[in-house]
């Protein structure tokens, strides 16, 4: 009986070191250094484990031990993948993608595609804004 129960606890704590976890933080930031906030950060191996980055860029993430790659991830940006190899703290800073906002209109439901939409819609660019008078501080 003593030998059946020592061998199962050695079972349990084999079995605990092969799903071990480590954590892994750090903060996202843009080339000016400032914090992004609700950058998607995930593992690329395991792509339902991730977080979002706090209002001060922050993360922390628990790891899975097959985990050996972070995707950092936010629209506008161009997404990054970082190898973590055996690193507790991992910062990112991520570059403007202006491509990648091409033709998406945001609507009150979600957003689409430009070319997907059947309803009509109108464009303002930024030069047209920027010409704008500006009559009341609402």
């Amino acid at each position: 009986m003593m030998k059946k129960l020592l061998l199962l606890s050695m079972c349990c704590l084999l079995g605990s070191f092969s799903m071990a976890q480590r954590a892994v933080n750090g903060t996202v930031t843009d080339l000016a250094g400032d914090a992004l906030i609700g950058v998607s950060v995930t593992v690329k191996e395991k792509p339902t484990v991730g977080v979002l980055t706090d209002v001060t860029g922050k993360y922390t993430l628990s790891v899975p031990a097959e985990g050996k790659t972070l995707v950092f991830s936010y629209t506008g940006y161009t997404s990054q993948e970082v190898l973590i190899a055996n690193q507790s703290t991992v910062n990112v800073e991520l570059e403007e993608s202006l491509t990648s906002l091409n033709e998406v209109v945001v609507v009150g439901y979600g957003s689409q595609k430009k070319g997907d939409i059947t309803a009509a819609i109108s464009s303002v660019s930024s030069d047209e804004l920027e010409r704008s008078t500006v009559t009341s501080v609402e």
